[in-house]
């Protein structure tokens, strides 16, 4: 639900891209929902999306809109350094957690 709410008001903003920046605030998302899901929007275009429903550094969830955004989220810092692993969870979902290994 909140996916499609955030892609509706992206779909109907009528902007180039270089103007079309908007936060998860802006979509008019439930609030309680959105603290609850830790909702935030790491980039509109690709769009990638971070869901954080517990408040702890050791979990994400990010949903990556295309390929083009899954290529954004391996590019993000938290990807790389060694503690972190990313892992597919079903199609355009991800898992990324700090690796305790």
């Amino acid at each position: 639900m909140v996916v499609e709410e955030i892609q509706n008001y992206r779909d109907n903003l009528e902007c180039g891209k270089p103007k079309c920046l908007f936060s998860s605030l802006d979509v008019g998302i439930d609030e309680e929902i959105h603290t609850k899901l830790g909702v935030g929007i790491f980039s509109i275009d690709p769009l990638v999306i971070q869901f954080q429903p517990v408040d702890s550094i050791y979990a994400k969830i990010w949903y990556a809109e295309t390929q083009e955004s899954e290529d954004y989220l391996y590019a993000r810092p938290e990807i790389y350094p060694s503690a972190y692993t990313m892992d597919e969870m079903e199609d355009k979902w991800f898992l990324v957690s700090l690796d305790r290994n």
